[in-house]
């Protein structure tokens, strides 16, 4: 049995003016990095991409909150943002993408989807607590073939187990933080002659360091195992998940410097339960390989509060004595799925077997989604709807088949090459009403899109020594249209059909390797040709929805990581020092962006920082590991304008320094 305990001392953003000092010390035993690239990676060919598998039992990270910051810290052009105090809404993206809720992402766990809709709504309200989980795998853009949907490429969460070499395991942990943070892990597993059942619960909750800041979140999940015979196996994981997060919102500019934890909503909350599931079926035979996955969701998302303007205070009325009826607003998420996929070792080429994967999906999504509707005049997070108060009632219904295929050959030794192609049918439709404000009159929806797609790519590799290989190649790549792009939200708008998805290329070209297994590095560069951005075009009394623009991106990243130990043959030292660091160099602009009323052609992407760098320094003695931290970025906008003086819906996000240890 594990027994850790973490002192947390959390703090908020640090801007380039302003400096705050957070100490963080986490203690847990030692174990090397674990973030690598391969050709086959957990029976995946990545063959010539960007692919990392993150080890959590062998990373320095703060279990009390999920810090995405601390966990990617050696993932190099990746952009971190921390909006949620309970950590509990991993916000991520790739390469100059918006990173709101890793929606540029396609984020899985154990294989099966978990945002709400990957679809029409590709938000990830939901993150696994970290203590739960084995690794996380990161595929770039490239992976667009094998996982389909979004620029980003995939992120995958994997669940823990019981470990091959024991028979049983137990975990139990409580950490104390800043701000009244605890968090309680308990986990136990148990490993039979044909099977594995591991079980664990989560309890997370915190005061937040801004007034009104109060979250809670449960989970408890089930992971389990079982042999059928020597060439097949079951696994099966299921999670039960609530999150509770009192939202403190807005506040005023001038807040910013001298009062940022203030608040002035007390009744605003947001309620998420998700309940997801993926059955695993795998057969290994000597030259083939079949893996069947079939995953779904049970979820939602729910708000409710006072949403009026800052100006107008929530204050308690002496006449009525209550407060003013607060809005609320509900989705409903109902996903299922089956993605199916072949790996056969088929011929031979310089005596080299050639691996053909093919693979097919076929995904089905509900959402209805309760919106304007209207709430108790109550104070905390349970709430009583009063009954046709909605003033939208939306369904969306999509349906989703897709199948991919690729050819890992070896035309020579040292040259290895991916050729692949995915085909996608998407049927995307929305049927409800809308009752506009200040009428009483319901506008009827009714919108469907079906569209077929065709991706191609090729990537590769070719190995200059035994430890270091120059890596890319080129993928075409799509990000779905969402359900409001599918219908006019206001009466002035008019949507012109049909629309496309969101879809271009991405290419890269990268230099990894090793050198006397004391230095490691990768450098890359990047290119992504973004089309088709869904937006509004402004036209005497109506307002268009339709393609607007375009948007490319150059970049070039560089991580190293060099271990001094080793280059000095101090093997046996009980002092292990590892040096790391990566620097991101990003030109992310639109390069066609007319929406009638001005050109933003050449602006800067919104949430797109020109550079951002991490590095660090650990040092591991026995069984203790102690890391230091810093991280920085340059500045970013935050919509197309690039305004430098902050209104109702752009400022600057300023450029801004962290370190923690």
């Amino acid at each position: 049995m594990r027994i850790g305990f973490i002192l947390l001392f959390i703090v908020s953003t640090i801007t380039a003016q302003h400096t705050i000092d957070l100490d963080s010390i986490v203690i847990q035993s030692q174990k090397p990095l674990a973030q690598d690239s391969c050709h086959n990676h957990y029976g995946f060919i990545v063959t010539g991409t960007q692919t990392y598998s993150i080890e959590l039992n062998q990373i320095s990270y703060d279990a009390s909150n999920i810090l995405s910051r601390q966990v990617f810290i050696k993932t190099p052009a990746l952009q971190v943002i921390e909006h949620d105090a309970s950590g509990s809404q991993m916000a991520i993206a790739s390469r100059g993408l918006n990173p709101n809720r890793s929606w540029e992402m396609n984020v899985k766990q154990d294989g099966g989807d978990i945002s709400a809709d990957p679809i029409g709504y590709p938000e990830a309200y939901y993150t696994p607590p970290l203590q739960s989980i084995e690794r996380i795998e990161l595929y770039r853009g490239g992976a667009a073939l094998q996982f389909g949907s979004q620029f980003g490429g995939l992120v995958n969460f994997i669940s823990k187990s019981v470990p091959i070499h024991k028979s049983y395991t137990a975990e139990l942990s409580h950490v104390f933080g800043a701000f009244g943070t605890q968090n309680s892990y308990a986990a136990a597993g148990k490993r039979f002659r044909k099977g594995v059942i591991y079980i664990y619960s989560n309890l997370k909750r915190s005061k937040g360091w801004r007034q009104n800041g109060y979250f809670q979140t449960y989970s408890t999940g089930l992971h389990s195992e079982y042999q059928i015979n020597l060439k097949q196996d079951l696994h099966f994981n299921y999670t039960i998940y609530k999150n509770t997060v009192q939202q403190s919102g807005g506040i005023f500019d001038s807040d910013v410097t001298n009062n940022a934890d203030t608040s002035y909503r007390a009744r605003n909350w947001m309620i998420i339960p998700w309940q997801r599931f993926t059955l695993e079926h795998t057969v290994k035979h000597e030259y083939v390989r079949y893996k069947t996955s079939f995953f779904g969701n049970y979820a939602g998302r729910n708000s409710v509060g006072y949403t009026a303007s800052l100006i107008y205070p929530d204050s308690f009325n002496l006449k009525t004595l209550e407060y003013s009826k607060r809005q609320v607003d509900e989705d409903q998420y109902r996903n299922i799925g089956i993605e199916h996929r072949q790996t056969y070792s088929v011929f031979k080429i310089n005596k080299t077997p050639t691996d053909v994967q093919v693979g097919m999906r076929i995904f089905k999504s509900i959402t209805n989604r309760f919106q304007l509707g209207t709430a108790d005049a109550g104070m905390g997070s349970n709430y009583n709807t009063i009954s046709d108060s909605w003033k939208r009632k939306m369904a969306f219904n999509t349906l989703q088949s897709a199948f991919f295929a690729e050819l890992c050959l070896k035309p020579f030794s040292k040259l290895t090459l991916v050729p692949g192609i995915r085909a996608e049918s998407i049927k995307s439709s929305a049927n409800g009403y809308i009752i506009d404000v200040n009428q009483t009159r319901q506008r009827k929806v009714l919108a469907e899109n079906n569209r077929r797609l065709w991706l191609f790519g090729i990537h590769g590799a070719y190995k200059l020594t035994a430890q270091s290989e120059v890596y890319g190649g080129i993928t075409q790549n799509y990000r779905p249209l969402l359900y409001t792009d599918l219908y006019a939200q206001l009466p002035q708008e008019k949507v012109i059909l049909p629309l496309r998805d969101a879809h271009g290329e991405q290419s890269e070209l990268g230099f990894k390797g090793n050198v006397a297994s004391c230095f490691s590095f990768d450098i890359n560069t990047y290119f992504i040709n973004y089309k088709n951005r869904i937006g509004f075009v402004y036209r005497a009394d109506t307002i268009y929805k339709t393609g607007i623009g375009h948007s490319k991106t150059y970049g070039v990243s560089g991580y190293f990581e060099f271990k001094p130990n080793v280059l000095f043959k101090v093997i046996n030292s009980k002092i292990q020092l590892t040096l790391f660091g990566s620097i991101t160099f990003n030109n992310a602009r639109y390069s066609n962006l007319n929406t009638g009323i001005k050109d933003f052609s050449g602006h800067f992407l919104e949430y797109a920082p020109v550079w951002n760098g991490k590095s660090g320094i650990t040092i591991a003695y026995k069984t203790f590991q102690l890391q230091w931290a810093h991280y920085a970025q340059s500045l970013s906008f935050s919509d197309p304008s690039n305004a430098k003086t902050a209104n109702l819906s752009a400022t600057i996000g300023p450029r801004s320094r962290l370190s923690n240890s």
